[in-house]
């Protein structure tokens, strides 16, 4: 429930190129955890667990690769959320992968992107759910006292 595979940041292994689906895969993830009780995305690791790395997403090197994380974070969520978010890159053999860590926020955070509605995320189990906006009502109330 707080762990999540993502093989890439931004780039559709089926298709060949970049695709703002796979982004916003990753950000509805950090959303619900955010507004859940936290977790662990981890990126660059496929579903059964073997190393993609982030070098299949075609950065010109790690530095990039997190540059345009946390500004894909910061512009669909809010600066305010980077307390709660914390990034870390660990090698593996010739691979790297990008380990996201979010804490549960102290405030509701919105997914808002270009192109997309504006949501609310929690998590349900091992998924990321989009709630309605009664659902999300409730839940804020609940979860942030408001």
């Amino acid at each position: 429930d707080s762990v999540e595979y993502k093989s890439t940041l931004r780039w559709d292994l089926r298709a060949g190129k970049t695709n703002p689906a796979v982004e916003r895969a990753s950000l509805k993830t950090i959303a619900a955890f955010l507004n859940s009780s936290g977790g662990f995305l981890v990126i660059g690791l496929r579903d059964d667990g073997s190393v993609e790395g982030i070098e299949s997403d075609r950065f010109a090197n790690d530095d990039k690769f997190l540059l345009h994380l946390w500004t894909l974070i910061r512009t669909s969520m809010g600066r305010d959320v980077s307390p709660y978010v914390r990034t870390l890159l660990e090698k593996h053999g010739d691979k790297t992968v990008c380990v996201v860590q979010c804490l549960r926020s102290l405030r509701p955070v919105f997914l808002r992107q270009p192109g997309f509605d504006e949501e609310f995320f929690i998590r349900v189990g091992p998924s990321s759910n989009a709630l309605d906006i009664s659902e999300a009502l409730v839940y804020i109330a609940d979860r942030f006292g408001e």
